[in-house]
């Protein structure tokens, strides 16, 4: 027996060290209290509510399989933070039969599963969507699991850490979506090789695509093949083209692409078995540079050399309900976008002499778009083999300038201890949050009234710079994806690019579909509002108070 438990993998072995430790009984309880938050406050569920002092006792009812009555019992307070519900800590209890009955019985609400499945039988829902709901809710609870019990066996804290590091080290995901770190598509394996909370590091394949299906952006006054020369050097990409040249192939006539390796394997070589096979994508080999990814999953720091751009790369997994592929059109508007954005910033002096503020260049985006063969095809295809070159963040910082992900300013350290607690104990909390407000919302407020531009501008989009704590400006990315705008409500709209231009998607798709509003400028308030507002400032005071 003892020899066939050493034929384990020490990955085999984690798992169910993590999941019958304390760990995993925590982050049940969280996911269980952000669903129902969530549920709560987007109305999707009504309960029965009483008051007990200052907190509310929420009740939600459902059936159970032979349509008895069960209810969940929870407690929690409407926050000041756009009524936002947040529950208490403790455990949502799981109540079977009638509460007056004698026969009742109360015990912690431990299924996901079953919780969704019961409160479901009464509030009616698609019932495909409330499967796919669950499984992300469940692989939420094996995902966090796994790196809370990583953090907490190797002690892992985050002050003092660079902002790269920080990238691995906040593992909380996001604050508001309940399946916020549910990664499907990968498995525990793939989980602990390219989740960031572990810290591995990633050497990208590298493939030739013919040009006759791909897509090369890049900002002017840059050139492709000093893109790749920078990349890979000269050796190494005078090898890749030798790899073309040996397989009867003419080099002018591929442009090159990095990979994430898990992409290869499981989605392009399945996805893609006519390319390859006449020669329309050709694998080159393993790139040198070694990366670390970002919280993001898909965008990644280069470890071999941090002053090389981040790279964001097309993954088919979905996290946060979203997939993270990446569309041939977002890729080939991302140089026009940043352009545009760098060019309105560079010239407004209070956002460019007084906030200093860093927009992070997206300035080449290469994509593999060929014409489906049928809508089938294409939902295996689309968006699968892409990647976007983003500015590193270090070569902008200035002499004792540090930075830190937005959402490290609500993080809490593993003993408890909120991140920020030193900063503010040196500065002072109103005087430490007054620098923060200025340097983090005002820029972006300001984006907003005077240019009519709106950022998502919630964690994983924002930076914020300090020196030693002291907050001094904010850098932001992640353009091409999201930015929306009203053209009419423009401080210059004959600046703003035809996007029409350098993508024909753009020409067929109608307003209101993709950055352009038309005239409703309430769907670009509300981005602000929900972004910076809701989902980045909130949970900041929940975590500190």
């Amino acid at each position: 027996m003892e020899r066939t438990r050493q034929d384990l993998t020490i990955h085999d072995r984690t798992v169910e060290e993590a999941l019958r430790s304390l760990q995993y009984v925590q982050v049940r309880r969280r996911v269980f209290r952000q669903c129902i938050e969530s549920l709560l406050y987007e109305g999707i569920i009504q309960p029965e509510t009483e008051q007990s002092g200052e907190e509310t006792i929420y009740t939600l009812h459902g059936l159970d399989e032979a349509d008895q009555p069960v209810a969940y019992r929870c407690h929690g307070r409407r926050s000041n933070t756009f009524g936002r519900i947040y529950l208490r800590m403790e455990p949502v209890m799981r109540l079977v039969g009638e509460k007056e009955d004698v026969q009742a019985h109360e015990s912690e609400a431990e299924s996901l599963t079953r919780f969704l499945m019961e409160v479901f039988r009464i509030v009616k829902v698609d019932e495909n969507q409330l499967k796919s709901f669950a499984n992300d809710l469940e692989q939420t609870l094996l995902k966090d699991t796994l790196a809370q019990y990583y953090r907490v066996q190797n002690d892992i804290r985050m002050q003092g850490k660079t902002y790269d590091e920080l990238e691995g080290d906040l593992m909380d995901g996001h604050p508001y979506h309940p399946s916020y770190k549910s990664r499907i598509g990968f498995n525990y394996v793939d989980h602990f090789s390219y989740g960031p909370e572990f810290k591995q590091e990633v050497r990208f394949f590298w493939l030739a695509i013919h040009k006759r299906h791909s897509h090369v952006s890049i900002d002017q006054g840059r050139q492709y093949e000093q893109l790749l020369l920078d990349e890979l050097g000269a050796i190494q990409k005078e090898t890749f083209r030798e790899v073309i040249v040996n397989q009867g192939c003419d080099p002018e006539q591929y442009a090159m692409v990095p990979v994430h390796p898990w992409q290869w394997r499981n989605h392009i070589v399945s996805g893609f078995l006519h390319d390859i096979h006449e020669k329309q994508i050709l694998l080159l080999g393993v790139a040198e540079d070694r990366h670390r990814p970002q919280q993001s999953i898909r965008t990644f720091a280069n470890k071999s050399n941090p002053d090389k751009p981040y790279l964001k790369l097309s993954i088919n997994v979905v996290n946060t309900s979203a997939a993270r592929h990446l569309t041939p059109h977002s890729l080939a508007s991302s140089p026009l976008v940043s352009r545009w954005l760098k060019e309105m910033t560079d010239e407004d002096t209070y956002l460019c002499d007084e906030q200093k503020i860093i927009m992070l260049q997206e300035f080449a985006g290469v994509a593999y778009d060929p014409p489906p063969s049928s809508d089938l095809v294409e939902m295996v295809t689309f968006g699968v083999i892409g990647c976007m070159w983003r500015e590193s963040l270090i070569p902008h910082l200035e002499e004792e300038e540090d930075a830190v992900p937005y959402n490290a300013l609500a993080a809490i350290e593993v003993d408890g201890v909120p991140f920020i607690d030193p900063w503010v104990k040196e500065q002072g909390l109103e005087n430490w949050l007054t620098k923060l407000l200025e340097t983090s919302m005002l820029p972006v407020v300001h984006l907003l009234v005077k240019h009519g531009i709106a950022m998502e501008s919630h964690a994983q989009n924002m930076i914020l710079v300090h020196r030693k704590g002291v907050p001094t400006r904010v850098a932001l990315k992640d353009f091409h994806e999201d930015l929306i705008f009203c053209q009419p409500f423009l401080h210059e709209p004959d600046k703003c690019p035809d996007f029409a231009e350098v993508h024909e998607y753009y020409a067929t798709k109608p307003a209101n579909t993709m950055f352009h509003m038309d005239d409703d400028t309430s769907t670009v308030r509300d981005l602000t509002l929900e972004t910076l507002f809701l989902i980045n400032l909130g949970p900041i005071g929940t975590a500190y108070g």
